[in-house]
């Protein structure tokens, strides 16, 4: 009746976490017991666990849910809700990471205008294809949680004002390639949806951060490495973004044109070399290309604008005024913050 009803997710993960908790608890009994220990009741989390019970095992209830939210995903691909509940459940049931992230080409495939796919994408490409060095070791973004977590009375907690950033792996460059290539086919087919220009946003962060000793910022010392952060102080040309720091690892992680400093105002400019250098001009190519064929679609202008800025020359200097101005008249409501960009 209510697929996007919030509070109905949440419930339903407090009441599967439960049921699943249950069941390997249930499980655990029954081995305990096949051991010769003679005892058919254990106590678990206050409440007795009977062997033999005929309640569904916890393998069963995972794969109906799972079930449930490919079927909800074909009446609706882009409820986020389900996406999330998704993510839940993989993480609850210790699947493979390459099989999310099959499931999400598939999906992508099928749809390119899908922000959540894009999203969920991005969980999981790391954790398949990252390299983890002795200084990157891999810890699980997403463990499988409790059921006190999803209590009313339970409230989510935050890491500490400075504390360090957790370490993400590294995406190599064929690897990247591949997912530049993968989302171009989006901008050729609709290049006024953002998700894919928002996802192919999340690949140049991924880019520019691997560059190691690099910096980029607003001159405060934010470094660009692998799991950094980088300041952006505005809008970027996104009706949903709003001042906040984002993760080079997190969709939306290069700088935007007052971050990134490239055109002045004391930012420390981008230097781009090597594959970066290789990778920057080819996608700004594409972006050239894209602006002669639908000269009104602002996503083009935008990017274009960061990729020079983030090249640090003084060409791509002036190109990236220049975009910001063109920017300026295909999207009025923004021109302030576009001029605002050309002074920096």
């Amino acid at each position: 009746k209510h697929p996007k009803s919030y509070p109905s997710w949440h419930h339903r993960k407090w009441a599967v976490q439960r049921m699943v908790e249950e069941a390997r608890a249930a499980a655990a009994a029954a081995a305990f017991a096949s051991s010769g220990s003679g005892s058919n009741h254990v106590e678990s989390n206050d409440e007795h666990v009977i062997v033999g019970d005929d309640k569904d095992d916890a393998d069963t209830i995972l794969t109906r849910e799972m079930k449930l939210c490919v079927k909800l995903l074909e009446l609706d691909d882009r409820n986020f809700h389900c996406w999330g509940y998704r993510r839940f459940l993989v993480a609850l049931r210790g699947a493979p990471d390459a099989e999310e992230l099959d499931y999400t080409t598939q999906k992508i495939e099928t749809n390119f205008s899908n922000y959540s796919a894009w999203h969920h994408r991005t969980t999981y490409l790391p954790r398949v294809h990252g390299v983890h060095t002795p200084q990157t070791a891999r810890t699980d973004p997403d463990p499988a949680p409790s059921a006190a977590s999803f209590s009313k009375t339970t409230q989510p907690t935050r890491p500490p004002a400075g504390a360090p950033d957790t370490p993400t792996p590294t995406l190599p460059k064929d690897v990247l390639d591949a997912e530049y290539e993968l989302v171009q086919q989006a901008f050729f087919t609709e290049p006024e949806d953002q998700s894919g220009w928002m996802y192919h946003r999340w690949l140049l962060g991924n880019t520019l951060g691997g560059r190691r000793g690099s910096e980029c910022g607003d001159g405060s010392g934010s470094g660009s490495g692998s799991g950094g952060r980088i300041q952006t102080r505005g809008q970027v040309g996104d009706d949903h973004l709003e001042k906040e720091q984002l993760s080079v690892q997190g969709m939306g992680g290069l700088p935007d044109g007052q971050a990134a400093g490239a055109s002045g105002g004391g930012g420390v400019q981008q230097l781009a070399s090597g594959g970066v250098e290789e990778t920057l001009a080819r996608e700004s190519d594409l972006c050239r290309q894209l602006m002669e064929m639908e000269p009104d679609s602002k996503w083009p202008v935008v990017t274009l604008a960061r990729l020079c800025q983030a090249a640090g020359s003084a060409a791509g200097a002036r190109e990236s005024v220049g975009s910001f101005r063109r920017l300026a008249a295909l999207d009025p409501m923004r021109a302030g913050y576009y001029c605002d960009c050309c002074r920096q």
